[in-house]
């Protein structure tokens, strides 16, 4: 990897590195050409997202990147070379496609295959259901208990809710509900280890789900650790590109990790998916806002501020919006605070924890 030499790379790992990235050391950097790529899913399949991309040169070094919502990526100010494209996933069949440099522009598009066990994972007679696993097999004595449990948690009694759920779980330790739920119980009293242990546990008893991934990377928010939060919701977008919530935690990973292209390109994705999250569209307001797109920052003002606004924040907004309407120059420093829900819990500002 080029973690030594993307000083990127060391804030949240290799999902924080940028689609822009240098990949060679200074010296080798003398022709500015780069590469423009797409991975193309198979039918049916969504694109793949976020998806992590190795370039190797001919010396052995090499730089990562990802790829955009989309499946695009680009890999710029490469010098003169024949270099080789590796991708490795546990969804898709390995890559490695060497490509010699055209004059500036390289394009390439790759063509993703399912890996033989994901085409066949269900086999002929459909889905094999896990008996442990399910509620609707375990002892009426386990059943009362969950919905005991469950009313507790809705009530927000959490701590009466997770020691039901211990409960419940040592009696049935293989019961995946009973773990999510404990994970989100011990999350709202603020156990965030002991969240993140449910969580994966949940993980490994239904890893076709994307729920107990989207919470593991709302605990890492939580804990301040975006590049984890990155990952977490980066392989719950693979199980579900449909859903909202893992696109809002991995644009606020990127954007606590000053990743502003990665974050907008997430955050825009999470609000095509749900036009309410007003969480989304603020965030989108500074990264418009600390690149002096007057036009994108006052476009995500009145769309949040079509929606109802608490007194105090709509007079905060509306005068942004007048400043912003009417040309008045910005300062740099100029930003709108974002809290943060998750859960129970609220962070009173973006990377604040």
């Amino acid at each position: 990897m080029l973690s030594r030499c993307i000083s990127h790379a060391a804030r949240i790992g290799v999902f924080a590195v940028a689609l822009s990235l240098v990949i060679l050391p200074a010296q080798a950097r003398q022709v500015m050409n780069r590469i423009e790529g797409e991975l193309v899913s198979p039918t049916g399949s969504p694109p793949c997202a976020f998806c992590k991309i190795q370039l190797e040169d001919q010396m052995g070094r090499s730089g990562t990147t990802l790829t955009s919502g989309e499946g695009e990526f680009i890999f710029q100010n490469l010098k003169d070379d024949v270099y080789r494209i590796r991708i490795s996933s546990d969804i898709y069949e390995d890559v490695s496609l060497p490509v010699k440099l055209n004059p500036e522009i390289t394009q390439v598009t790759i063509d993703l295959r399912l890996r033989k066990s994901e085409t066949n994972s269900f086999g002929p007679g459909g889905p094999v259901v896990n008996r442990h696993s399910t509620l609707e097999f375990q002892s009426k004595d386990v059943v009362d208990l969950y919905k005991k449990a469950l009313r507790n948690r809705l009530k927000n009694n959490f701590e009466e809710a997770a020691r039901q759920y211990e409960s419940i779980s040592q009696v049935a330790p293989q019961l995946y509900v009973a773990h999510l739920d404990l994970g989100l119980s011990y999350q709202a009293i603020g156990r965030l280890e002991d969240a993140e242990r449910e969580f994966k546990v949940a993980h490994d008893l239904d890893s076709s789900t994307a729920d107990p991934l989207i919470h593991l990377g709302e605990v890492y928010i939580l804990r301040g650790e975006w590049g984890y939060a990155a990952a977490a919701s980066v392989n719950a977008i693979r199980l579900d590109p449909n859903s909202p919530q893992p696109f809002l935690s991995l644009g606020l990973a990127f954007y606590c990790s000053g990743m502003p292209e990665l974050a907008k390109d997430s955050l825009e994705r999470a609000l095509k998916t749900n036009p309410k999250l007003d969480q989304a569209r603020l965030l989108l307001v500074n990264l418009y806002l600390k690149a002096h797109d007057d036009r994108g920052a006052l476009e995500q003002l009145d769309l949040y501020l079509s929606r109802s606004v608490s007194r105090s924040r709509l007079a905060e907004l509306s005068a942004l919006r007048s400043q912003l309407k009417n040309g008045d120059s910005q300062k740099d420093e100029t930003q709108v605070s974002v809290p943060i829900r998750i859960g129970s819990t609220t962070m009173r500002d973006a990377c604040q924890n």
